[in-house]
């Protein structure tokens, strides 16, 4: 299934995308929140990743989850106009959150940081963990991280910069759970 942000709900976009055998398209004007919630999911995904590469189990990767989701409603409420809730119920936020979290290449490379020490570099594990394939997780962290920094508000989605600051400023992959008890 997925999700269309489209500025209309005009009936011919609709039948051109959403009348499809056997996969089911919802349409939404919410086009901020579908593409919030497709951004931020990178940097929660890499959140997940930290806590698979220290092993740690279903629950604190369902809690990474969970404050993820709760940062980007907050992020898309704040920033963007008109973000509507159900967004975030909709195949563009929890599901799509939730397959990137589990079984997206970010969190396999975040994973892979985590486990080789937090010394290689992004793109060395690219290669290494996806045979070259580059993904956009760890470029949306640094812009996200940015874009926090210059509106003074990293200390208001702590995940978001957690993950920065253990991708990038080198803090000990444990933090993503020190977050988790804020």
């Amino acid at each position: 299934e997925a999700t269309l942000g489209c500025p209309t709900l005009d009936p011919l976009v609709h039948k051109v995308f959403c009348d499809v055998d056997r996969f089911n398209v919802a349409m939404t004007t919410d086009v901020a929140g579908v593409e919030f919630c497709a951004v931020l999911k990178n940097v929660v995904a890499l959140g997940v990743g930290f806590a698979a590469g220290q092993d740690l189990g279903s629950n604190t990767r369902a809690a990474v989850i969970r404050r993820g989701l709760r940062e980007t409603m907050a992020f898309a409420k704040k920033f963007g106009e008109n973000v509507s809730d159900d967004t975030f119920l909709e195949s563009a936020g929890i599901a799509d959150l939730m397959t990137t979290c589990f079984s997206g290449r970010g969190q396999r490379v975040a994973a892979a940081f985590v486990r080789g020490g937090g010394v290689r570099s992004w793109p060395e594990l690219e290669r290494e963990v996806l045979g070259g394939h580059q993904i956009p997780d760890w470029h949306n962290v640094q812009m996200v991280y940015k874009f926090l920094a210059a509106k003074n508000a990293t200390q208001d989605f702590p995940l978001f910069a957690t993950v920065y600051e253990i991708g990038f400023m080198r803090a000990p992959p444990s933090q993503i759970v020190e977050v988790l008890k804020r």
